[in-house]
């Protein structure tokens, strides 16, 4: 799934993304969603 699909779908879901555009993964707390590259 691309991350753009992904991003949809959690908007669609009212979850949300812990990343505002650019890779911040780090920034993420435990538990957080983190898209997985190799999906």
């Amino acid at each position: 799934m691309s991350r753009y699909r992904a991003g949809r779908l959690m908007k669609y879901l009212n979850l949300s993304s812990c990343q505002p555009g650019k890779h911040q993964y780090k920034k993420c707390p435990s538990g957080a969603y983190q898209p997985a590259e190799s999906a």
